[in-house]
């Protein structure tokens, strides 16, 4: 009886450390080519963390982003001014084409074949393209079921996903399929803006900025994982330090689409602090601003 009662309190242990499981991924981006070519060149960091229905995303200037999928909440936080904002996720439905968009790009992923290590661990190589008014982006994410917490940030795309296409509901267009399982190690997106239309522009600067837009480059992001962790992280993690004033969301940017190849989905509508151009790391939770939003 002691043995039983033992074996059922390792168990219950074991059950209670890996509940409590999380991930910290640190990724690099560089991004070239749309609005700011010059300046998106430039690499930037980002650490992802998640940790049961929680994921941070933590930026190079010092704010991040928190996902939290019980409370419905998306926390902003601008580490320079010591403030932060709040929004419900998954968004409203008034922006439920955007979040289309955004859904659209991260489901029906179809595997290449073609298999390949990054950090250290293998991967396989799953790609995506969308065309639609605006225009188009193709996304090749290599994801891994075998790196540390990868079923940890797997469980958290899936809810996020789910989340966000129940707010689209049944008859919304959204699409079926799902996202590839594991966590992506490296993602190469490329992405064009072929039209833009401003509500009262007269027709001659219609087709000027039309034009334009024919003549702009592609956006092409380069996000690679270059450090992954699975480690037990603290409550206050995903909290907002004492001392913070929270101020209201600022006016939502367009959504390019938060990550390319999954979550960390960056969400639609995300406003400051302003993540890299691009920036994707492959989570479905939509965090990435609008091309030239820098």
């Amino acid at each position: 009886m002691r043995k039983i009662a033992a074996a059922f309190a390792a168990i219950t242990m074991l059950s209670s450390v890996t509940a409590r499981a999380g991930v910290v991924m640190e990724q690099t981006e560089t991004s070239t080519g749309g609005v700011a070519a010059a300046a998106a060149s430039t690499p930037h960091k980002l650490i992802v963390m998640v940790q049961g229905n929680k994921e941070k995303m933590i930026l190079d200037n010092g704010g991040y982003m928190v996902i939290d999928l019980d409370k419905g909440v998306r926390t902003m936080v601008n580490s320079a001014d010591k403030t932060y904002s709040e929004s419900p996720f998954p968004p409203s439905q008034a922006q439920a084409e955007m979040l289309k968009q955004f859904m659209a790009e991260r489901f029906n992923f179809k595997k290449t074949g073609n298999q390949r290590t990054v950090a250290g661990y293998q991967c396989e190589e799953y790609t995506n393209s969308v065309k639609n008014a605006h225009g188009e982006s193709s996304t090749t994410s290599c994801y891994s079921k075998g790196a540390p917490g990868a079923a940890e940030y797997n469980a958290f795309q899936m809810a996020a996903a789910n989340k966000l296409k129940a707010a689209l509901g049944t008859a919304s267009g959204q699409p079926e399929g799902g996202i590839p399982e594991g966590v992506p190690l490296a993602t190469h997106s490329v992405r064009k803006m072929t039209s833009f239309s401003m509500p009262g522009l007269p027709p001659a600067q219609a087709e000027k900025l039309r034009q334009m837009m024919a003549k702009r480059p592609p956006m092409v992001s380069e996000i690679t994982v270059t450090k992954i962790d699975s480690k037990s992280l603290p409550a206050d993690t995903f909290s907002v330090p004492e001392g913070y004033t929270k101020r209201d969301m600022m006016r939502p940017r367009p959504m390019m689409g938060m990550r390319p190849g999954g979550p960390g989905m960056p969400m639609p509508g995300m406003s400051v602090p302003a993540p890299p151009a691009g920036s994707s790391g492959g989570s479905l939770v939509p965090s990435a601003p609008s091309e030239g939003s820098h």
